[in-house]
């Protein structure tokens, strides 16, 4: 008798701690929807391009690889998320969805666990992003190197030359005059 009590006793403390996590648990998705709304909010009004994961993917954990090494986003990926694209398109929708310039390494690797067929070659594939100047943006040199979506970073101001004599002179008249003196 003593040994049934000690047992229902023990299933109602683990049902009594499953219910307050539970509850708890609620807290917490309560707040990540705030938090998801928030960002959405955010984006909204804003001009940034970061991308907000689908808050679904982020609390489903089957089938996902973990992509974020030495990183500390949290950053998931199914298996064949970059399956059959070119390695500057697969890089881009690996950046967009951690918001930030990452090492090529941290790239590489994070395609590779997203199913981005790689002959093995780094270096063709570090070329290719290189080469990728439409979309990317590469800091640093060589295999140690960084890359960025170029949209994050505003477009260099090109300085406009001065206009040869006989072309018509868009610069203010008080400029015009301290170049003739």
């Amino acid at each position: 008798m003593a040994d049934d009590f000690d047992r229902v006793k023990e299933e109602l403390t683990v049902e009594i701690k499953v219910e307050k996590a539970l509850e708890e648990l609620k807290g917490h998705i309560s707040a990540i929807k705030d938090l998801m709304a928030g960002l959405e909010f955010i984006k909204k009004y804003s001009d940034s391009t970061v991308e907000i994961p689908d808050l679904s993917v982020l609390l489903s954990s089957h089938n996902l690889n973990e992509v974020n090494p030495g990183n500390n986003t949290a950053t998931t990926f199914k298996p064949d998320s970059f399956y059959g694209l070119e390695a500057p398109v697969a890089a881009e929708k690996y950046l967009k969805s951690i918001g930030h310039a990452v090492p090529f390494e941290q790239i590489y690797e994070a395609l590779l666990k997203g199913g981005f067929e790689s002959d093995g070659d780094k270096v063709k594939v570090h070329m290719s992003l290189t080469r990728a100047t439409q979309r990317l943006k590469k800091f640093g040199s060589g295999v140690e190197a960084s890359f960025g979506l170029l949209e994050w970073y505003p477009k260099k101001i090109k300085r406009t030359a001065i206009p040869e004599e006989n072309s018509e002179d868009i610069r203010e008249p008080q400029e015009q005059e301290q170049e003739k003196e």
